[in-house]
C-alpha cells in the first residue's frame, strides 16, 4: 500500500543478534490524510528493518515522504502480533531537496574515500618499487632506466 504524509515521531534504532546474525530496526510514526476532505489526520506506525535502510533514509521529524509498506502478522505462544514494514520511501516537497543535498554530500564523501584509497594503492606500489630498487642496488645488480633489475 502507498501513502503520503509527514513523519511525526522517530524512535531510536534498536539492534541485536539473532540466529541469522546482527539486525537493526527503527520505528517511526507518520501522519497522513486517508481521504481528501478528512478533518483530522490518521497516524500509522511503521517499522524500518535493516541498517542500510535506516542509514540511507535517515528520517527526521517533519520529513515529508511518500511510502510503500506491507502489513505482517505472526503468532507467538498463542498471541498475534502485527507490524507495518516500510518497503520503499521517497522524499517529497522540501524534504526532497534536503535529501538531494544529503545524497550529494554522501556521494562526495564516497568519491573522496575512493580517491584516497587509490592514492594509498599508488603510494604502496611506489614504495614496493623503491624497495625493489634498493635491494637491486645493494646487490650491485644492473638496472634499466626505470630502476628495474635486468634479467641477466
Amino acid at each position: 500500500m502507498e501513502l503520503e504524509g509527514k513523519i511525526e515521531v522517530v524512535l531510536k534504532p534498536k539492534s541485536g543478534v539473532s540466529q541469522r546474525g546482527p539486525w537493526k530496526s527503527q520505528v517511526v510514526v507518520m501522519k497522513y490524510f486517508w481521504y481528501p476532505n478528512q478533518q483530522y489526520p490518521s497516524e500509522i506506525v511503521l517499522s524500518i528493518f535493516g541498517e542500510e535502510r535506516i542509514d540511507r533514509w535517515n528520517l527526521e521529524v517533519n520529513d515529508e515522504v511518500k511510502i510503500r509498506y506491507h502489513a505482517e502478522a505472526r503468532e507467538y505462544n498463542g498471541q498475534w502480533y502485527g507490524e507495518n514494514r516500510l518497503d520503499a520511501l521517497t522524499f517529497i516537497g522540501a524534504s526532497a531537496q534536503k535529501q538531494q543535498a544529503i545524497n550529494a554530500a554522501r556521494n562526495n564523501a564516497q568519491a573522496q574515500q575512493a580517491q584516497q584509497a587509490q592514492q594509498q594503492t599508488q603510494q604502496q606500489t611506489q614504495q614496493a618499487a623503491q624497495a625493489q630498487q634498493g635491494q637491486a642496488q645493494q646487490q650491485n645488480v644492473p638496472v634499466d632506466e626505470n630502476g628495474d633489475p635486468l634479467p641477466f
